[in-house]
């Protein structure tokens, strides 16, 4: 009982590290959308090196 209560910890705490890296992706995802949607074209050159667009409209900035 008690190895199954130690494996239910560690597997709570790696959801939990899961959960924390799913948001920090999405805060990173929105930002790089909202900065390139305000960067002028110049701007645009001097630091992203390219946007994709994936399908389900999913933009991912590659930056330099």
């Amino acid at each position: 009982m008690e190895a199954l209560r130690k494996k239910h910890e560690e597997l709570m705490e790696k959801l939990s590290l899961a959960e924390d890296k799913t948001r920090e992706y999405n805060r990173v995802k929105i930002h790089d959308s909202f900065v390139v949607m305000k960067l002028t074209p110049e701007l645009m050159d001097e630091y992203v090196e390219r946007v994709e667009v994936h399908p389900d409209n999913e933009i991912r900035v590659i930056w330099k």
